[in-house]
């Protein structure tokens, strides 16, 4: 019996994570002098992150956090998008889906968060499309 299926993390596989760059969108909702070293601790928290992904931690919570420690404005849905805009895609990867598609039964298994995933689902939608299961 040979390989029928093929699964693929999201993070740094398919699309490559920049926490710099969430942060350097963050950057403009904060105040004058907030720079992105001061935000990069929060969106690595080895505390929130886990606690995030596991779903313990919302993504209202994880907002509130940060305009709390940021001193952040905002609405929720553009602080949301400036942090969940960190990923690029890794074009070996995203160029191997289309050949794989129909020839093995495709998942995409990850560990991410809501927020990341509502921006990297419409980012990446040409390449998640062809999955059987995301």
């Amino acid at each position: 019996m040979g390989v029928r299926a093929i699964v693929f993390d999201f993070g740094n596989v398919v699309g490559f994570f920049q926490r710099r760059r969430a942060a350097a969108n963050l950057v403009a909702y904060g105040p004058p002098g907030l720079t992105q070293e001061e935000i990069l601790p929060l969106l690595a928290h080895p505390e929130y992150e886990p606690l995030y992904e596991k779903s313990v931690l919302s993504s209202a919570q994880i907002l509130e956090l940060l305009r709390t420690r940021l001193s952040l404005n905002g609405t929720d849905e553009e602080l949301a998008f400036a942090f969940g805009n960190m990923f690029e895609p890794n074009p070996a990867v995203c160029s191997l889906v289309p050949q794989l598609q129909g020839r093995y039964h495709l998942a995409l298994l990850s560990n991410t968060n809501e927020m990341h995933y509502r921006v990297f689902r419409t980012q990446f939608a040409e390449t998640l499309d062809q999955f059987d299961h995301l």
